[in-house]
């Protein structure tokens, strides 16, 4: 009766400690996670969750490092390595938030809105703005769907404007859809503002050679929200990751050394 009750004990304990590192891994990214990355940290975390009850509840993990000389030296070495990779794989915490903050923000738009600031780089000869074209969801964008506001026109089919105070030009893009803005870069290209939703960014677009659809970067425009985000909940991330590493690393030994001690009595 005392083993059946220590082992429910273990099983409780270890499934407790599983949840609060999925949760911790979910707290840390889900506010900026779409609800299919958010439920991949869940199927994930839930793996965990299975090898935590079949491999450490089961005393069988305890047992085998314990029954080796060297086991406690090995769980440091275990620990080292798996601080490598947490350092190594692409799973890291701002690659993963901004990447996916981005396109939610970006989705989430249905606009976008590009205001000629009639400023340019000190090396640049005018203000020109030239719009090249805009992919949407993976196919061009009729340029003759956007409406001209005044000190902008169509040349050679693309929205163009050098004028000092033209209006903001408003490309609806429907909230959704995934999309690139191209513009042209050369050097008599000016200054743009950029916004999406109430962030903003300024892009200069002088070029010493010309560059046609030319793809702006438009997720740096979230950059500085994102660092203000990051502060802390990297922490919980990186910890629960950690951990993670670490058991799997350490159930995969000590089933190695079962595994091992069952050949060596065959």
């Amino acid at each position: 009766m005392g083993v059946k009750r220590k082992k429910k004990r273990a099983i409780i304990i270890y499934i407790i400690v599983s949840i609060l590192l999925v949760y911790g891994l979910v707290f840390a990214t889900s506010p900026n996670l779409f609800v299919r990355n958010t439920a991949c940290l869940w199927i994930l975390g839930w793996i965990y969750l299975f090898i935590f009850i079949y491999g450490i509840a089961g005393n069988k993990v305890i047992e085998a490092i314990k029954q080796q000389d060297s086991g406690l030296g090995f769980l440091v070495f275990l620990a080292v390595i798996s601080g490598l990779i947490v350092w190594v794989l692409p799973f890291q915490y701002k690659q993963i938030v901004f990447t996916n903050t981005c396109e939610k923000y970006m989705l989430q738009s249905d606009k976008i809105t590009i205001e000629p600031l009639n400023e340019k780089n000190v090396n640049s000869g005018g203000y020109g703005v030239c719009i090249e074209g805009i992919i949407l969801n993976g196919e061009d964008y009729n340029l003759y769907n956007i409406p001209l506001t005044e000190g902008w026109e169509f040349v050679d089919g693309r929205p163009y404007t050098d004028r000092v105070g033209s209006e903001q030009l408003i490309i609806e893009i429907g909230e959704g859809n995934k999309y690139n803005l191209l513009v042209r870069k050369n050097n008599s290209a000016g200054k743009i503002r950029i916004y999406i939703g109430e962030d903003s960014k300024v892009f200069d677009l002088y070029s010493r050679d010309t560059v046609n659809r030319e793809s702006l970067n438009l997720s740096s425009i979230f950059e500085d929200e994102m660092n203000e985000r990051m502060i802390g909940k990297e922490i919980i991330y990186y910890i629960c990751y950690y951990i993670i590493i670490f058991i799997l690393l350490t159930t995969a030994y000590a089933y190695y050394l079962l595994y091992r001690k069952k050949r060596a009595g065959e």
